[in-house]
């Protein structure tokens, strides 16, 4: 097994430079080294051939969503207003967890906020940014008023949509259409 998306070797790994994912197909279960990194085997599409992006969004397999929030209420919030979409829904709590959510499944959008503990969403973007295997993953942010300092620097790393907190459901699921490219939802008349 090579290393994992953290570019930190793994036990048993072998002498040589940093990859982002290792190029062999694992089928093992995850791996735990001393120091307490995980990496998990690579998303079943990795690997075979030259198609190293992730499989189309069909109706075989549903969206991923990943919403990377210290706040416990905004995950449930994107949940809730995210569940007409019938989409697979993971959460992590800072960036530094959200790279161990991605190697695991990689999300077709990812809700990210600016301000987290142990690794913020500017440093989180900007690792995905340089990585060839996370690069193409759709972000909104989710900024308070007081980020208006790193607007800037988040359009500059691609972002696909800004929704400032508190967000509204309905905003948030329109936005999250919007990226996805999903048809807007039918209004119900009143």
């Amino acid at each position: 097994m090579g290393s994992c998306l953290l570019g930190r070797p793994l036990k048993g790994s072998p002498p040589g430079p940093k990859s982002s994912l290792s190029s062999q197909p694992s089928s093992s279960p995850p791996q735990a080294s001393t120091d307490g990194i995980v990496a998990f085997p690579r998303p079943d599409w990795q690997g075979r051939g030259l198609n190293t992006k992730p499989p189309s969004t069909s109706a075989a397999r549903r969206l991923r969503i990943l919403t990377v929030d210290d706040a416990k209420a905004v995950r449930l919030l994107a949940q809730r207003a995210l569940a007409p979409l019938q989409c697979e829904f993971a959460e992590a709590a800072n960036g530094y967890n959200a790279l161990f959510a991605m190697e695991r499944a990689l999300p077709d959008l990812l809700l990210l906020d600016v301000m987290m503990p142990t690794m913020g969403g500017v440093e989180l973007l900007t690792l995905m940014r340089s990585n060839p295997t996370l690069k193409g993953i759709p972000v909104i942010m989710l900024t308070s008023p007081a980020d208006h300092a790193v607007l800037p620097e988040l359009n500059a790393l691609g972002i696909q949509g800004l929704l400032v907190k508190p967000v509204s459901e309905t905003l948030l699921a329109e936005t999250a259409r919007k990226v996805l490219g999903l048809a807007p939802a039918k209004s119900v008349p009143s």
